[in-house]
């Protein structure tokens, strides 16, 4: 089984991006390494957020490979804006 070790400074600051973060997404993630971290296991983290166990593990080599930013959306993720406000034909 593989669990997330966390400091203090990191739990606080994951608890507090859970209620501050602007991303739904983010907003999802930060409590699944909480919950990692106080022995939860990945299929119940899974289970529990309705993923892939797989996603749980993504998440957790994104946090230990860059931290609380590797949980961020990264640009140019999801769909594109179909309208468009510098196209005249739009407006």
């Amino acid at each position: 089984m593989r669990f997330i070790k966390l400091s203090e400074a990191e739990l606080v600051t994951l608890q507090e991006g859970h209620k501050n973060g602007t991303q739904y997404q983010f907003r999802n993630r930060c409590p699944c390494l909480v919950f990692s971290h106080q022995g939860r296991t990945v299929p119940e983290l899974a289970q529990f957020f309705e993923i892939n166990p797989i996603t749980v593990y993504n998440w957790f080599d994104r946090w230990e490979k860059s931290g609380l930013v590797g949980l961020i959306n990264q640009p140019g993720r999801g769909r594109k804006p179909i309208l468009s406000l510098q196209n005249p034909t739009h407006i």
